[in-house]
């Protein structure tokens, strides 16, 4: 893609098309389109919204697209104007580099951000995870964390690191939401011994940090230190369906990185989370403001926004769906979506 330049920054940008992009489906925001190459050469190409400003800037590269006379044969320039990114994270990507010997690992990472991922975490949030949890954070994801922040490893398994600090997200990426969603301490003893082997304690007390896309996940046990200067712990896989049972992958955080997340990938690329889940906690944070709607016994705000935007699909009818449908009408107009 072709971009002209204006005082340093992107003004147009511009693609030769051999035909008018075409819209993908309902589902996926984005078009296919075919274009000439800088060598000459034909390629089909899909592009879909990876977030809010990439969806407006899509919609402008199809109105540049309508704008051309397509009968006319042979290929044509397509140019419009890029939209200027609007978060601070994409100038200041990165957190700090601290010196450490998990650097070997982390300095081979390629962080990938857009304009809606999430701002960095700050200390104050790990120390308060810390004060609330009485666990001390490894030193290594502790600094992991505070320069890349929560995401995902782009391998086979998707593996999601999750960070204090973030409420509102899904629990996948919140430390805190993510234990506090690690129902299987509530299991009764001989359903662990069967699932995950017989050290029912330990799948007890793990403290979980991250889980993956087939939905295994990871945790550190408190009580299996490897290095107490730098509150390292051993690391263990909790495996989704049992088998095979829970074991040890590793000794430290930056161990884990380095085996489990870079497997098959040699671009070891780690994408910023970005979380449009956000809004809806704030709506549904407003909607219990203003309505008193209660909540149920150990409910908080994102749990009840996690069971709203699923209990609106599964029971449409039901007295909680239509009065925060109503509720969402006079509030924000007749074309208000959740």
């Amino acid at each position: 893609m072709a971009m002209s330049q204006k005082n340093g920054e992107p003004s147009e940008k511009v693609l030769t098309l051999l035909q008018p992009p075409t819209r993908l489906d309902e589902d996926h925001d984005g078009v296919l389109y075919s274009c000439l190459t800088d060598a000459g050469e034909v390629e089909m190409r899909v592009w879909t919204a990876g977030s809010r400003r990439e969806s407006e800037e899509i919609r402008r590269f199809e109105e540049a697209a309508a704008r051309v006379d397509w009968k006319e044969p042979g290929p044509h320039e397509v140019r419009w104007e890029p939209v200027a990114p609007t978060s601070p994270r994409i100038a200041n990507p990165q957190g700090p580099r601290f010196e450490g010997p998990e650097n070997e690992v982390f300095d081979t990472i390629r962080l990938e951000v857009n304009d809606d991922s999430v701002p960095l975490p700050d200390a104050s949030a790990l120390d308060e995870f810390e004060h609330n949890s009485g666990f001390l954070l490894p030193e290594s994801y502790r600094r992991f964390v505070l320069r890349f922040g929560p995401g995902t490893f782009e391998n086979i398994d998707e593996a999601t690191v999750a960070s204090p600090g973030y409420p509102k997200t899904y629990d996948d990426y919140d430390l805190a939401r993510l234990n506090r969603g690690y129902g299987v301490r509530d299991w009764p003893d001989d359903e662990i011994r069967m699932s995950f082997g017989p050290n029912v304690d330990r799948v007890r007390r793990l403290i979980l940090f991250a889980s993956t896309s087939g939905g295994d996940r990871y945790g550190w046990d408190p009580l299996d230190p490897t290095d107490e200067s730098a509150h390292e712990y051993g690391v263990y896989l909790l495996p989704r369906h049992g088998k095979p049972l829970m074991r040890r992958t590793g000794k430290t955080f930056a161990e884990f990185v380095a085996t489990r997340c870079f497997r098959r990938n040699k671009d070891r690329i780690y994408r910023a989370h970005f979380d449009h889940f956000i809004r809806q906690y704030d709506t549904a944070q407003l909607f219990l403001n203003e309505t008193s709607w209660p909540l149920k016994p150990g409910e908080d705000v994102g749990d009840f926004a996690h069971g709203l935007w699923s209990h609106m699909h599964c029971s449409p009818r039901s007295k909680l769906s239509t009065t925060f449908k109503k509720w969402l009408k006079a509030r924000y107009g007749p074309k208000a979506e959740w």
